[in-house]
C-alpha cells in the first residue's frame, strides 16, 4: 500500500505571511524531490475534517496529513530549515 502524504497550507485573504510561507513550502518540497503533495487553500475551502479538527485562528497554518490522518499542524511562518526539521521528524521526506 502506497502512503499518501500531503501538506495543506491554510491561508486567508490578504495575508502576506501566507504568500511567504507558500514560497518556502514549495522550495522545501522541491528540495525533498516531491515526496509529498502541497494543497494551498483558503481556510474556508479546507476539507471539513480539517476545519473540525484543527483550530484555525492564525495564518498561515500548515497541516500535515498521512493517509488523510492529521499528523501535525502549526500556525505562523517559519524558516525553511525549521520546516525541513518537521518534515524529517514526521518522515515526510
Amino acid at each position: 500500500m502506497e502512503i499518501s502524504k500531503h501538506i495543506y497550507l491554510a491561508t486567508t485573504e490578504g495575508c502576506e505571511a501566507c504568500r511567504i510561507m507558500e514560497r518556502i513550502l514549495k522550495q522545501v518540497q522541491r528540495d525533498n524531490v516531491y515526496t509529498f503533495s502541497i494543497q494551498v487553500r483558503d481556510y474556508k475551502l479546507l476539507p471539513e475534517f480539517i476545519r473540525v479538527d484543527v483550530v484555525l485562528t492564525d495564518f498561515p497554518t500548515l497541516i500535515f496529513l498521512e493517509n488523510n490522518v492529521i499528523k501535525y499542524h502549526v500556525a505562523g511562518t517559519m524558516s525553511a530549515k525549521k520546516l525541513q526539521e518537521i518534515i524529517k521528524y514526521l518522515h515526510f521526506n
